[in-house]
């Protein structure tokens, strides 16, 4: 069972360094019917940027009119990729049940990408879209990001688990709509990632956008002082509505 918390009553530090239950703290506008954004933080599966990639995404979906949620998933060396993936259907299950929320969509930062993506590997009855954020994409050479890849499959016992767990190769004909965006000098996680992505969607014709900006380092979150990636969030609010709207 998926622990959840509300905004209210838990406090944590920037970034959270240890975790190893699945939980969310919950971030609902009031008690109206409105769509509910799961956010995953990034960190590499090593750390969580609560408030970088987290707290400050909540507070701008809120004012934007959506429910929200910081999902903390476990870190290395917690990590085993099949009760991870099993946690994130159990939240999805959760969130189905809620009156309060019309559809759900799960939004990510580099690792959280990663873990935002492999929300659609089952989607459940509400789960309406997924938004990537400079993702880690594959966990095979040459485009993995070395730490990211090593953390989350630590404890991986299927063969080949690479290859298994890395998103591209998790897309399917019923995979949620996507959006994706990526900066083309993101020294990190290449951007190639978001290609490969891509390709596997339009293999599959999972509808899809792709956003490539000029600039911008790694890790930028809402990109508020960079003069193109600083569209992103304008950008994820006209889909998001555009999907919720139909």
């Amino acid at each position: 069972m998926i622990r959840h918390s509300d905004k209210e009553t838990i406090k944590f530090p920037d970034y959270i360094q240890e975790n190893d239950v699945p939980q969310v703290v919950d971030y609902f506008c009031d008690d109206a019917v409105r769509p509910y954004i799961v956010v995953c933080p990034g960190g590499g599966y090593e750390l969580l940027s609560y408030a970088h990639e987290g707290t400050e995404i909540v507070k701008w979906l809120n004012d934007a009119g959506f429910h929200a949620g910081i999902y903390l998933y476990p870190l290395a060396p917690k990590i085993d990729p099949e009760t991870f993936i099993t946690a994130e259907q159990e939240l999805l299950t959760d969130l189905d049940s809620d009156d309060r929320i019309s559809r759900v969509f799960v939004l990510g930062f580099s690792a959280g990408a990663h873990a935002a993506g492999l929300f659609g590997m089952t989607p459940s009855q509400k789960l309406a879209g997924i938004v990537l954020c400079y993702p880690v994409v594959s966990l095979t050479a040459p485009f993995r990001h070395e730490g990211s890849a090593n953390n989350f499959l630590k404890n991986a016992f299927k063969p080949n688990a690479a290859t298994v767990y890395s998103l591209e190769n998790v897309i399917h004909s019923n995979y949620p709509r996507t959006f994706i965006w990526h900066t083309v000098t993101d020294d990190a996680v290449p951007y190639d990632n978001s290609l490969r992505l891509a390709q596997a969607l339009k293999s599959h014709k999972v509808p899809f956008e792709l956003h490539l900006f000029e600039e911008g380092h790694h890790g930028l979150g809402l990109a508020k002082t960079t003069l193109t990636a600083c569209q992103w969030p304008v950008l994820v609010e006209s889909w998001l509505k555009a999907i919720t709207s139909e």
